[in-house]
């Protein structure tokens, strides 16, 4: 009998409740708009503003309007519309229980700058898609020059993958580069050479790095790391011209 009433006990529970979902929804649906705000989670980017999404969604007619009410708000096409912009990785239009609309965005992070043979310039962005430079703000990334084929995409919205295998290495060197503090301190330029080789330039801009294709990337970092931690003085390296780090357990100065 405690098991019977136990069951009616809950159906009555979860019905109650839901019934105060739902008055508390169309309560809420009802209320009016106190204010729209923008936050962007990683601010230390500035390819996006506050001003800019502002205006973004006042073309599209989407901009939230003090006094409107919250349940007129399509809050999925306000973060669709912010979506296309191409330099928005995600997007969160949440509407709060004090009548505030918020919306959260992230932006995409570059890690490198690539400069193609016809001069284009374009992003690789932390999940490996291509992404457009932006007209008000350079990110402060590794650049990467040389033989590089693959062309910029100067559509509206830039999420491409990656196509040439020049561009897959480069990713993959930049990926590698960007997890070490002391390689990302040092790296400031790859070069892609005509035979599918790469070439490193630090800040202390000679030597040159040889550093061959992009196999056997940790051992050959090892290298470069142990012999800037340990040269007495990395302004003595100033006197070669390259550092050859393309055979195993070697390391050639000239």
């Amino acid at each position: 009998m405690n098991k019977i009433w136990k069951k009616v006990f809950y159906a009555v529970l979860i019905v109650g409740l839901m019934g105060l979902s739902v008055g508390l929804w169309k309560h809420h649906s009802e209320q009016k708009v106190k204010d729209f705000r923008v936050t962007i989670v990683n601010s230390d980017l500035k390819f996006c503003t506050q001003e800019s999404i502002f205006n973004e969604l006042k073309r599209a007619k989407l901009l939230p309007k003090a006094k409107e009410k919250i349940g007129n708000i399509d809050l999925k096409k306000i973060e669709f519309c912010v979506e296309q912009n191409p330099f928005v990785k995600k997007a969160e239009v949440i509407a709060l229980l004090d009548g505030s609309i918020e919306a959260k965005i992230t932006q995409r992070q570059p890690i490198l700058r690539v400069i193609n043979t016809q001069n284009e310039d374009f992003y690789i962005d932390s999940d490996s898609l291509k992404m457009p430079i932006g007209k008000h703000f350079a990110a402060n990334v590794l650049v990467a020059t040389g033989t590089i084929a693959e062309k910029a995409d100067n559509r509206p919205v830039v999420h491409d993958s990656i196509g040439s295998p020049t561009l897959l290495k480069l990713n993959r060197l930049a990926h590698f580069i960007a997890k070490d503090s002391t390689l990302n301190a040092v790296v400031v330029q790859i070069n892609a050479t005509e035979k599918q080789e790469f070439e490193i330039i630090s800040r202390y801009a000679s030597p040159i790095v040889l550093l061959g294709d992009s196999h056997g990337l940790e051992e050959k970092f090892d290298k470069l790391l142990l012999l800037y931690r340990h040269h007495k003085a990395v302004t003595h390296l100033q006197d070669f011209t390259s550092i050859n780090l393309k055979y195993k357990n070697q390391i050639i100065c000239k």
